[in-house]
């Protein structure tokens, strides 16, 4: 699967929250999600992103006892916060975790969700309810939708705090409607997220959406967004999306190739099998005429 794309970072955010949310259940998607961490230099499943500079503060409450207001940092990214905030709580100074959360809650950037979701699990840890509501709040009025697998950590964030009036403020914004379908495997996360939710009408439109107008480029990516159609129950859309793959995917990489004869055939899409099966023959694929035929 390539990832050297605009949304490749994306693409890899969208594999390591699969399988935070559902494991590594097969080969084929553990081998995918480190391929993406290959290319991309970032490990899976670690918060490596987070500025250096936090990483070498032992003792954070200290060091932020001896500033002042204005030598302190402006939160710009939830990420930064979640690490200072938490680093504070394990030291005990519970009236500086306090006033951090405060202003994190306040001032913290949106424009990533996840980024929020983040911080978001670090104050719910730290019990400091007044700061959850206000953050929970500024995100679900202002935070970007367009990238799907970021609002998908943030529903389901939300969603663990009870289904409450931000879940549902959160939907009221459509982010089926306004997210962006690029990237199949992001989108499964939040088709994913979705059906969780109760949201059957968005499930309906973002799988509308996906179906028709996603990137095919890459096959392994494509499987994973059928996997979630079939188990949405989405059976209209899962025929669109599997006829435009079979018709249009990238055959450069066998392997990719094998994990999408798969989905269809999980997907009992007979004919897609046939028409993937006859362009992998015109290309001289013949090792995947076996698993394209389901022959032994």
């Amino acid at each position: 699967m390539p990832l050297s794309c605009n949304y490749a970072y994306s693409s890899v955010l969208g594999v390591k929250w699969h399988l935070r949310r559902h494991g590594p259940e097969t080969p084929q998607v553990t081998a995918l999600a480190y391929r993406g961490s290959s290319v991309t230099g970032q490990p899976l499943l670690s918060r490596t992103r987070w500025p250096n500079a936090l990483t070498r503060l032992s003792q954070p409450s200290a060091i932020l006892s001896g500033m002042t207001d204005s030598m302190r940092p402006k939160f710009a990214y939830p990420t930064t916060a979640a690490q200072q905030e938490a680093g504070e709580a394990g030291a005990g100074a519970v009236e500086q975790v306090t006033t951090v959360a405060t202003r994190a809650a306040a001032h913290t950037n949106l424009n990533y969700p996840a980024h929020a979701a983040m911080l978001l699990e670090s104050l719910q840890e730290t019990d400091v309810g007044e700061q959850v509501t206000a953050l929970g709040t500024r995100a679900v009025a202002d935070t970007n939708l367009s990238y799907p697998a970021d609002v998908a950590r943030l529903l389901d964030r939300l969603r663990k705090a009870g289904p409450g009036e931000q879940v549902t403020a959160l939907l009221a914004r459509d982010p089926a409607a306004h997210t962006d379908v690029s990237d199949p495997a992001d989108v499964a996360i939040l088709l994913d997220s979705l059906r969780e939710a109760g949201a059957g009408e968005q499930v309906t439109v973002l799988a509308t959406r996906a179906a028709a107008d996603t990137d095919l480029s890459y096959p392994a990516a494509v499987a994973i967004l059928l996997d979630s159609l079939r188990e949405a129950g989405a059976g209209e859309q899962g025929t669109v999306l599997a006829t435009r793959a079979a018709d249009h995917t990238d055959l450069d990489d066998p392997g990719d190739v094998a994990i999408l004869l798969d989905s269809l055939q999980r997907a009992g899409a007979r004919e897609q099998v046939t028409v993937l099966a006859s362009r992998l023959s015109a290309a001289g694929m013949f090792e995947l005429f076996p698993k394209a035929t389901g022959a032994h």
